[in-house]
């Protein structure tokens, strides 16, 4: 995994992906990172028994969320075996088998509160430098004219 500039390993584990839509069919044996930035699962490409052992085996990545994106995350009894994270996204619902899932939750929980909130294209109200402009009609000629105007632009009738 490559960290980006000004991101750092906060937490990594083994984990098994197991599931969580059609995005992430199947059980998957890897490594979980989390950053300061965001969330990783890497795992490992199988090419058979004999050519693994033989050499090299190549990652993948598999998840790769900034955790603006991560909506929710919960701690969900597994079926068999112990508590298991599980995160909601936007593209599925991803569960993790791993060692103290409680812990995990907590570190996720502290690493989005410290992400500076960036404000999106929809921010209501005005920005610096910014002041809206509200434009008033002339009861004479009908044309537009500013709101701090005394008289019509147009015709010099009082607005």
């Amino acid at each position: 995994m490559l960290l980006h500039s000004g991101e750092h390993l906060v937490r990594s584990a083994y984990a098994v992906l197991d599931g969580g839509g059609p995005a992430f069919p199947g059980r998957r044996p890897g490594v979980l990172y989390l950053t300061n930035r965001r969330l990783v699962f890497e795992s490992r490409i199988s090419r058979g028994f004999v050519r693994d052992l033989v050499s090299d085996r190549e990652t993948e990545i598999v998840l790769d969320v900034p955790l603006e994106e991560l909506r929710h995350l919960s701690i969900r009894p597994g079926r068999i075996r112990g508590p298991r994270l599980v995160l909601d996204l936007a593209r599925g619902r991803p569960a993790f088998d791993l060692l103290e899932p409680g812990e995990w939750a907590g570190s996720i929980a502290d690493a989005r509160r410290a992400v500076p909130v960036r404000p999106g294209p929809d921010a209501s109200g005005p920005g610096i430098g910014e002041r809206p402009v509200v434009k008033v009609r002339c009861r004479y000629c009908g044309n537009l004219g500013q709101e701090s105007d005394r008289r019509c632009p147009f015709c010099g009738a009082p607005l």
